[in-house]
């Protein structure tokens, strides 16, 4: 009684004698929208990449996607933790002592290895690349246009200077991510902007001039 009705459009599916896991035969059973459902979405323009403003990244990125196609199919293989229960539960019934080894065929061959560099270095340009500000959010008018709520007390980010001396003396500043790196800078009043390769030596200037103070 409390079920909508729904209209539904059937499938044939024709059946794959190639390849026994890739046989989907049967109907499959499409349901329709209503009118109210159908609608043009209005998508804004989408940043496109620009080898200008972040070299590199367009090839290093065109690399790692040829390394990762292949004629791979994840539905032709065996799921290898199905198996594994499989083989336990033949060496029960058989009792065995141990169930036998199950070979997973979705590991990775020794091909895929060579992808590593080329994740590091979109991984390099990516790092280099600075970190929008965080946008102002509208507070949301309550009953008689009072806010809703208590403001929340804004965490004061504690700032080592001893820590970020040793990181900038042993070249360790890399390591950090670039809201850390702004964190100090915007402690000793320095400027945000820049990549974060200017972050850091933006930091390593401020530790030189005081020690040569």
């Amino acid at each position: 009684k409390a079920s909508v009705p729904r209209f539904a459009a059937l499938l044939p599916v024709k059946e794959n004698e190639k390849d026994p896991w890739d046989d989907k035969t049967g109907m499959y059973m499409i349901f329709l929208p209503f009118s109210d459902d159908t609608r043009s979405l209005d998508f804004p323009p989408q940043p496109v990449a620009d080898d200008e403003k972040i070299p590199g990244l367009i090839e290093s990125t065109r690399k790692l996607i040829t390394a990762l196609v292949g004629d791979v199919n994840p539905e032709s293989y065996q799921n290898p933790s199905l198996q594994k229960h499989y083989r336990a539960l033949e060496a029960m019934a058989l009792e065995r002592e141990e169930p036998e080894a199950v070979e997973d065929e979705l590991v990775p061959s020794d091909g895929f290895q060579d992808i590593e560099a080329e994740i590091k270095a979109i991984e390099d340009i990516v790092n280099e690349i600075e970190e929008p500000e965080p946008r102002k959010r509208k507070k949301a008018a309550g009953r008689g246009g009072r806010s809703g709520g208590a403001k929340k007390a804004k965490v004061a980010v504690v700032i080592n200077d001893a820590d970020y001396r040793t990181l900038a003396e042993n070249n360790g500043l890399k390591s950090l991510k670039v809201a850390q790196l702004k964190d100090f800078l915007r402690a000793k009043d320095l400027a945000l902007s820049g990549k974060k390769a200017d972050l850091i030596e933006r930091i390593q200037k401020y530790f030189s001039d005081q020690d040569a103070s």
